[in-house]
């Protein structure tokens, strides 16, 4: 029976929370698989574009980087531009956003890994980028007005290699010359350096500004330090000055003048004051002396001895034309005064008398020089070593094969230098002149001292000690090993499978300086360097090195014989097998043909290292027989998948070459 009726409002709700909930239910369900979609989409994308950068550095190989400290990085526009991906238009599918990543290589041992990162390359690579480095401080403060001298800038790449670098650049232009005449300006110069084999760019920035730290010049009558203006009483009006004021900014400069001079008898002084715009002060003093003049006249100066002596000389004033009754007399230049007309001088020098009158008017200077007065020591000499000769290297007292050249140099105040003495225990001093030659075999500390010509002898020097060392070295001893138990010694050229370590480096010496280190060549001698106390190869290897000993007065021995690091862990190539029927001039077989011929082989393989051994084949790729030729004929019937593999002089087995073989007579 049809039951015809609609449904109720309650069953109408009912349906409609239900399906309210299943929509709940679902709706979070569906977005989880959108978003994990999104996630495997992107991290296929990602692989795709890791992918892509091994296949560029399959062409370019010279671009990988070189060791650990190095990287490069390759961004997948680039990778478009090489036809390795077929656009550059890729989209986050988690975000709708372009990919503008980059991939960075980096290498560890001989191993390579490639890394997506979604920074841009220029951003991922500064890690990287090349270091500039300035010769001093990266702030400069230039004086107003000179002339700049751009700084020495150096660059070195990620390994330490040197770059060329460009600038400085100011607002992207680069300079040849800077603008110094305005005070305060500042400038930011950028050097700039460019390393192409990562393709990253390093900067630098220097800051330069403009100061004015030095003060204004005064000229007053043409003098730019204070001094002291004389002018007689007989004159009514003081002279006027000539006054000049001048600054290197070119800029004003405020002026202030002060004055005590109020009357024309008695001292006062007049005062410039120079202030620039940068603070800098000059202050310039003029003294006026107005005077009551005429000075008193010396005559004559009694006590000058003629001939070298070695007490005091007694200098008198004996004459003397004055006006007045009293007088005072100076005998360093007006400096001190004193009642008694002579004094006794006990140096050597230019004596500067003077004499004053009662009215403070001074005499001009009467000068004496004395130069027969010697009652000081001489100096402590002066001694500079020097190894050959005087124009030779510095000598610092360490071991040295070649002569050493001694210079002596003393000073006297008062007569000259006589001669020169030395000793190697301080107390017995030989006679020398001012050079010493020393070219023996000689491990020894002198000391000087200077004689001058009235018999004073100086302090005695510190020790300067000589060491020569001129014996001739042997050839150091290098024990060799390998791990793989290969016999090894100098001169000998044996190739292992295994490690190769250079155990120690060592030579005998009884005396004279010890050995300083050791250097080795790997071209023949041609070059050296210095070399390590030890050595473990482990790398595949084809190289000779020679070692030598420098001790540490420079002797240099002979060489050692050559040293043969052969270390072959390469294996040899997959063999190159070519079938026949019948012999080496038949038809090609196929592999997996049938025929009734015998089966002609020849096999060929390639190794880099210590060289192809022999060859072998194999029926189940276990059980291997050796090939006493490089050539082989099978004969049926035969049915069986054949295996091909060539081993080298050291034992490293080559990939497997595999064919099917197929003869039924």
């Amino acid at each position: 029976m049809n039951n015809n009726r609609g449904f109720t409002l309650i069953e109408l709700m009912v349906m409609t929370v239900a399906a309210v909930m299943l929509t709940v239910y679902t709706i979070p369900k569906v977005l989880d698989v959108l978003d994990t979609s999104k996630d495997e989409l992107y991290k296929t994308q990602v692989d795709i574009v890791e992918k892509s950068a091994k296949d560029y550095f399959l062409k370019h190989i010279d671009e990988l980087p070189e060791n650990e400290k190095d990287a490069r990085f390759i961004s997948i526009e680039t990778l478009a531009q090489e036809n390795i991906l077929e656009s550059s238009d890729m989209v986050d599918p988690r975000t709708d956003k372009p990919m503008n990543g980059c991939v960075i290589v980096k290498t560890k041992g001989k191993d390579y890994s490639y890394t997506y990162t979604d920074e841009v390359c220029s951003k991922a690579n500064q890690k990287y980028a090349p270091k500039i480095t300035f010769k001093g401080s990266v702030k400069k403060e230039i004086e107003v007005g000179s002339e700049y001298e751009f700084v020495d800038a150096t660059a070195k790449d990620v390994l330490g290699k040197k770059l060329s670098v460009t600038g400085p650049y100011l607002n992207d232009e680069l300079l040849t010359q800077l603008d110094t005449s305005k005070v305060g300006q500042e400038y930011q110069l950028e050097y700039r350096v460019w390393d192409e084999k990562r393709n990253i760019k390093g900067t630098k920035k220097l800051v330069v500004r403009i100061v004015d730290t030095e003060p204004p010049v005064i000229k007053v009558n043409g003098k730019t330090k204070s001094f002291t203006f004389t002018q007689p009483l007989e004159k009514d009006n003081l002279e006027q000055f000539d006054v000049e004021v001048t600054d290197n900014s070119s800029e004003d400069v405020d002026m202030k003048v002060t004055s005590t001079v109020s009357h024309l008898k008695g001292k006062g002084t007049i005062t410039y004051l120079a202030k620039d715009k940068s603070g800098n002060i000059t202050a310039l003093v003029v003294t006026v002396n107005v005077t009551d003049k005429k000075n008193p006249m010396i005559l004559k100066v009694d006590g000058n001895p003629k001939k070298y002596q070695s007490q005091g000389a007694i200098l008198k004033v004996s004459q003397v034309n004055y006006l007045g009754d009293t007088l005072e007399y100076s005998f360093d230049g007006g400096k001190t005064w004193q009642k008694e007309n002579q004094k006794e001088i006990t140096e050597n020098g230019i004596i500067s008398i003077k004499v004053r009158d009662m009215f403070g008017n001074e005499s001009d200077s009467w000068e004496e020089e004395v130069t027969t007065v010697d009652l000081v020591a001489p100096s402590i000499p002066e001694v500079q070593l020097k190894t050959s000769d005087w124009r030779g290297k510095d000598y610092d007292g360490n071991w040295t094969n070649q002569e050493v050249y001694t210079l002596l140099n003393s000073k006297d105040e008062e007569s000259a230098i006589d001669y020169y003495e030395y000793s190697t225990d301080q107390v017995n001093f030989e006679k020398m002149d001012k050079r010493m030659y020393v070219d023996d075999n000689i491990d020894q500390t002198y000391y000087f001292r200077s004689v001058d010509m009235a018999g004073n002898r100086s302090d005695v020097t510190k020790g300067y000690t000589i060491r020569i060392d001129q014996q001739e070295l042997k050839a150091p001893t290098v024990k060799l090993v390998s791990t793989s138990g290969h016999e090894l010694s100098p001169g000998k050229k044996i190739w292992a499978s295994g490690d190769i370590i250079i155990e120690s480096i060592t030579t005998e010496k009884e005396s004279g300086s010890p050995i300083a280190y050791y250097e080795f060549s790997s071209d023949g001698g041609s070059s050296w360097q210095k070399a390590k106390s030890s050595y473990h190869f482990k790398e595949n290897s084809k190289e000779t090195y020679y070692f030598r000993s420098v001790d540490e007065a420079g002797n240099v021995s002979e060489s050692t014989k050559a040293i043969y690091i052969y270390i072959d862990r390469v294996k040899p190539s997959t063999p190159q097998v070519t079938l026949k029927q019948n012999n080496k001039k038949g038809r090609t077989y196929v592999s997996g043909s049938t025929v009734e011929n015998p089966i002609y082989m020849s096999v060929v393989s390639v190794d880099s290292g210590s060289g192809i051994e022999y060859y072998q084949y194999s029926f189940d790729n276990v059980n291997w027989i050796e090939l006493d030729k490089d050539e082989y004929t099978f004969k049926g019937p035969l049915q069986k998948t054949l295996y091909v593999r060539s081993v080298d002089k050291v034992g490293n087995v080559s990939l497997t070459y595999q064919a099917n073989l197929h003869i039924i007579k």
